[in-house]
């Protein structure tokens, strides 16, 4: 499976937060921005991420990227709006339940993965951590 620099944070839309984008149609998540313009927080990012941050980041990464695989063929037979936002929020919670799982929130998974995009050493690492678990 190969992964785009940008693409360690499409789990993070996948959760649908701040986005309506799945009940208008489209059968993929909307991407994230590039990772050398990674969007701004007005919380202060942590700049060190620990090894086992990582390597939860990364099962949980994949662990949604089948959550999503799942849901899409779902979201390309839905019929009318109604239907993409039920299959939308069933794939919202089951996403969420997933990262809690692990002991984390929605929002330190966010926070880890745009740690990571801001660092192309820790996007290198992250992403041999998920080709090792995919």
């Amino acid at each position: 499976m190969k992964h785009s620099l940008t693409s360690l944070a499409v789990a993070s839309a996948v959760l649908g937060f701040g986005s309506a984008a799945w009940a208008q149609g489209p059968a993929q998540p909307p991407a994230p921005p590039p990772a050398e313009a990674p969007a701004p927080s007005l919380e202060p990012q942590a700049t060190d991420v620990s090894e086992e941050d990582l390597d939860t980041f990364a099962e949980i990464y994949v662990e949604l990227q089948e959550t999503a695989t799942k849901f899409e063929s779902e979201m390309s037979e839905v019929e009318d709006e109604q239907e993409a936002q039920e299959v939308q929020s069933r794939m919202q919670q089951e996403s969420i339940d997933k990262i809690a799982e692990h002991g984390w929130t929605p929002e330190k998974y966010n926070r880890v993965a745009q740690t990571v995009n801001a660092d192309p050493a820790l996007i290198e690492k992250t992403l041999a951590l998920i080709e090792e678990k995919s």
